[in-house]
């Protein structure tokens, strides 16, 4: 398979972000050379679920109150992001979905994440100074499936940093999805990458609002190609996203609200509709619902959007439904499907 310039540049931009942890937060302590005993349990707990699922309960500290003080600091992430990928060809062939509804008394929000495959984690984290929480890790530059020993798997101790989807003991859910955007940027604010924002209100993001006040305190290294879905245990729920050279946020008005990779900002239901079969599925569904759902029907409607394969010119990669995932915010459980496998629901909780 020919791989594009885009899909080599996301690659590269992984890496990237592992050299920014490195310089950024742990300095010489990222070369792992020795591991001290919290770092030890926390690879210790590392527990294949499936071929494509793990779970891992992160016990050591990952430096993130340091982190968020910097961001990427000065190394040329934005010149390298404008001489590689600007000229990419546009597409609209992305497809994650994510929606809220309520559930009786319950909020709940579904996930799929779509991609080439690659394997995934669940994470649990617990910072000393934040909100507990579990994520969604991709760990396909992080896991060594050939590992022998404990320290051969040392990169997942990194994971951490690369959530793309998550929720804390508050009962926040944070989302990235992609979209073509706009980059936006204030040379007065801190910059970090967009799965370090998704930690960073998982950490330190106890609601909506004081979500939307701190993704404003800083620029998104991506915001020309992500946005987010945020939702608290009350209901709000907003998509935020980045245009006009500023942050703008879409709150949710009725019981429910779905998102995919299209912006949102200032198009009509019936414009949104119109625009992405996956988006048309989830609206029509809730809304003749009254955004009223059962967890069967939840994973019903998931698996009725999820991708078995889709071929993106975007990334020249065949896109699938690499897992799905389901959040009940007042009970702090998630319920994940691993590869549209939807006989096979594995369920965990979240101390409050």
């Amino acid at each position: 398979m020919r791989y594009s310039l885009d899909r080599i540049m996301s690659k590269y931009f992984k890496l990237f972000l592992l050299f920014i942890i490195c310089k950024s937060v742990y300095g010489q302590n990222l070369q792992f050379t020795e591991l001290d005993s919290l770092q030890l349990k926390t690879l210790s707990s590392l527990e294949k679920i499936t071929d494509d699922m793990y779970i891992m309960d992160y016990k050591a500290d990952y430096f993130f109150s340091e982190y968020k003080t910097r961001g990427i600091g000065g190394l040329s992430m934005m010149d390298f992001i404008e001489k590689y990928l600007d000229s990419i060809p546009k597409s609209n062939l992305w497809s994650c979905s994510a929606f809220m509804a309520s559930q009786k008394k319950d909020i709940i929000v579904g996930r799929n994440f779509d991609w080439e495959n690659i394997p995934g984690l669940i994470l649990f984290t617990a910072p000393e100074n934040g909100y507990k929480s579990i994520s969604l890790v991709p760990v396909d530059l992080l896991l060594n499936n050939n590992a022998k020993t404990i320290f051969d798997n040392k990169k997942l101790l990194w994971a951490p940093y690369f959530p793309v989807d998550g929720m804390n003991n508050k009962g926040l859910v944070v989302i990235e999805l992609a979209v073509e955007g706009e980059k936006v940027y204030n040379e007065n604010k801190i910059t970090m990458a967009s799965l370090h924002l998704i930690r960073l209100l998982l950490d330190y993001a106890s609601n909506l609002d004081e979500a939307l006040i701190l993704l404003n305190n800083f620029n998104n290294e991506a915001s020309y190609r992500s946005h987010f879905f945020i939702t608290d245990s009350s209901g709000s729920s907003a998509i935020v996203e980045y245009l006009d050279n500023k942050i703008v946020f879409t709150r949710n008005r009725k019981s429910w609200q779905a998102v995919t990779n299209t912006m949102v900002n200032n198009k009509s239901e019936k414009q949104l509709r119109k625009i992405c079969n996956r988006y048309f599925t989830m609206s029509q569904y809730l809304s003749s619902n009254n955004g009223s759902i059962s967890t069967m029907e939840a994973f019903n409607l998931l698996r009725n959007i999820s991708i078995e394969g889709a071929y993106s010119s975007q990334f020249n990669i065949y896109s699938s439904t690499q897992w799905s995932v389901l959040y009940n915010l007042d009970k702090r459980s998630i319920d994940v499907v691993s590869r549209r496998n939807y006989d096979n629901v594995y369920h965990y909780e979240l101390n409050k």
